[in-house]
């Protein structure tokens, strides 16, 4: 029983580094989706007045262009949220930062700053 229970414990300790070693989506030509939203950030943050912590999201979409492979275009839409204390009231708004779209070849083609507030 107690040799089944090691096993079990084994099994699940590995499954959970697993999960944190390999965090990063593989692109065309090796390129992995955190060295390109790391690209796109650096514009975001030259480009915009922006400070603090930023989330974002990453959008496939082949309407920002045409290219022999359309899913290859990017665009990576960054945001911002309070940073509330835990337990307490806080209001939730979200500042859209704004946008960066990355071309076939992963350089970043165009950089648009937005002001918008979302309660």
């Amino acid at each position: 029983m107690r040799r089944i229970l090691i096993m079990a414990l084994l099994g699940i300790a590995v499954m959970i580094l697993s999960s944190f070693t390999n965090q990063s989506t593989t692109l065309n030509e090796g390129i992995t989706e955190n060295a390109l939203v790391g690209k796109a950030m650096g514009a975001i943050r030259s480009n915009c007045d922006v400070q603090g912590d930023l989330q974002y999201f990453v959008q496939y979409n082949s309407e920002y262009g045409r290219c022999e492979a359309p899913e290859s275009f990017k665009r990576v839409t960054f945001f911002q949220v309070p940073n509330c204390p835990p337990n307490q009231p806080c209001i939730q708004v979200i500042r859209m930062i704004g946008y960066v779209i990355l071309d076939c070849n992963d350089d970043v083609a165009e950089v648009v700053c937005t002001s918008l507030v979302s309660i």
